[in-house]
């Protein structure tokens, strides 16, 4: 059992902990929640965090009010690729 690390866009406490030998996290939105578009930088800091975790990642976007959850998730997985 993992515990789920989720980006609420500040609405509840962000807490990061590695807790089982796989990573769970949920990314619903950084500015507002369920409708922010995640910036490159966001993106490249949440790679970052995967490459530093070393260890299976299950991440789901969930900001998609205006579609931003394919995007981001195929930008991210572009810069996971390339590295």
């Amino acid at each position: 059992m993992a515990l789920c690390i989720s980006d609420t866009a500040g609405r509840y406490p962000f807490h990061e902990a590695v807790t089982a030998d796989f990573m769970y996290v949920r990314l619903h939105g950084s500015k507002k929640l369920y409708a922010s578009d995640y910036s490159e930088e966001e993106l490249q800091a949440w790679a970052q965090r995967i490459k530093t975790w070393g260890k299976d990642t299950y991440l789901y976007f969930d900001n998609d009010f205006a579609g931003y959850a394919v995007g981001n998730a195929k930008r991210l997985k572009e810069i996971l690729g390339s590295s």
